[in-house]
């Protein structure tokens, strides 16, 4: 029998993954892709819940990162946090538009 894929919104009673949000007009799916992937694993790696919330926007106003709201790369915007960092949701809340 093949086991079942875990469902993090609900293992043992924790929900470790963050709330859907609305990327407006704004095509920052790429931005939404990677900040997910990255708060869920962290909380599901760490031994008590953070529940982290970390900035899209910051991936789509920053230059170097390959990415705007005309589009972007998953995987290149890992590579960009890797490298550089990312500041969480409060300091750089989503405005849905290319820079503040």
């Amino acid at each position: 029998m093949p086991q079942m894929p875990y469902d993090w919104r609900n293992w043992n009673g924790i929900n470790y993954i963050t709330p859907v949000r609305d990327q407006a007009i704004c095509g920052s799916c790429w931005a939404y892709s990677a900040i997910g992937a990255i708060e869920a694993t962290y909380n599901v790696q760490e031994t008590i819940l953070h529940n982290i919330d970390l900035s899209e926007q910051n991936l789509v106003s920053e230059c170097g990162c390959p990415g705007d709201c005309k589009g972007g790369f998953p995987h290149k915007a890992f590579n960009f946090i890797k490298n550089n960092g990312v500041v969480d949701e409060q300091c750089m809340p989503y405005q849905s538009q290319n820079s503040l």
